[in-house]
């Protein structure tokens, strides 16, 4: 009896919400890099994707603030939008709203005041305060992300505090061959250090030309494999040693492209890595698919040690659909205090 009595007045307690830094470790510590794609009167769109502390936790508000003794904008307003969701950190989309897989919700939508930063203090706090309408649970599946539109922005510009290892080394890819028709895909091969356990290594993978909203799968190979397959319409460069799904082509038969990510491997460094995409097509004559051309490259070397499992993405524009430069910025992200 006194058992259950206990179970319940657990079960019965309130749930506090606790005080949670993203990316984790910089509630008292600087991350030290400005971040200026904040405040524009043009406004502007972010979006970050954080598995750098899977605790779960409801959430219902974002603070920010600046770097210590930085000046910046004095009070205003801006009129904003966030949304919070979850994503697999391993699949981060240069189309923003692909990202955004499951426990969507805009939280917020209005105007919201920005603090009053043109005297610098030495211990700036998290004073640039977002408050939800309703509290959004993070269930510590996938990572965190939270979004941010926002315009008509009183002042010119700002600066937040940042958190930021290093920027990845990239190789450009070799393509190995033609594609079915016009379908034509692309490949870089990226490396941005052993920095945290579940990402580091990344390929950048997308194609054009494909069969309008087909269903996707890339291929992945340590060497070509030049094998001609009857009833394929192209030639197989990459064996199915790794088939994962990459989701579909949308109706212009345009495969945006994702970051491929995953944790560092010290032993692929200048390692050859095949990638080749494989899409349903039951217009084809002979077997139902349709390839890419394939695509082989060196993983680069990279010396970076420092980073959070974290990454993020901006583009101008209140309304903007693409990360800009097909780029997702990993090993940090704007420092964010969510509770």
């Amino acid at each position: 009896m006194i058992k259950t009595l206990l179970s319940l007045a657990v079960l019965a307690a309130p749930v506090v919400a606790q005080s949670t830094t993203i990316p984790a470790g910089f509630d008292s510590t600087p991350g030290g890099n400005s971040f200026f794609h904040w405040g524009s009167t043009a406004g502007r769109t972010m979006q970050v994707a954080d598995r750098s502390n899977p605790r779960p936790r409801p959430i219902s508000e974002l603070s920010f603030r600046r770097l210590p003794n930085a000046t910046s904008f004095p009070a205003g307003t801006i009129d904003a939008e966030v949304i919070m969701s979850q994503n697999p950190m391993s699949f981060l989309d240069i189309h923003f709203d692909s990202n955004e897989r499951s426990n969507r919700r805009s939280v917020l939508k209005g105007t919201v005041n920005t603090p009053d930063w043109s005297v610098a203090v030495p211990n700036p706090t998290f004073d640039f305060t977002f408050k939800f309408a309703a509290t959004w649970v993070y269930t510590g599946q996938d990572a965190l992300m939270w979004t941010i539109r926002y315009s008509n922005s009183t002042h010119s510009g700002g600066s937040m505090d940042r958190a930021f290892g290093a920027i990845r080394i990239t190789t450009a890819a070799t393509s190995l061959g033609a594609g079915c028709g016009n379908l034509t895909g692309t490949m870089d091969v990226q490396n941005s250090g052993n920095y945290a356990a579940e990402v580091g290594m990344h390929l950048l993978v997308g194609a054009t030309g494909a069969p309008a909203n087909a269903p996707a799968w890339i291929l992945i190979d340590s060497q070509p494999a030049n094998l001609t397959i009857p009833g394929l319409c192209a030639t197989l460069q990459a064996l199915p040693n790794i088939m994962l799904p990459y989701g579909a082509a949308d109706a212009a038969g345009t495969l945006t492209k994702k970051y491929l990510t995953f944790p560092y491997i010290g032993s692929l460094v200048s390692g050859t890595v095949v990638s080749q995409l494989l899409f349903f097509d039951p217009s084809q004559t002979g077997l139902p698919f349709a390839l890419t051309g394939g695509h082989s490259g060196t993983m680069p070397a990279s010396s970076n040690t420092l980073g959070t499992a974290t990454a993020y993405a901006w583009n101008s524009g209140a309304t903007a659909t693409v990360a800009t430069g097909d780029f997702w910025f990993f090993t940090g992200a704007p420092v964010a205090n969510a509770k």
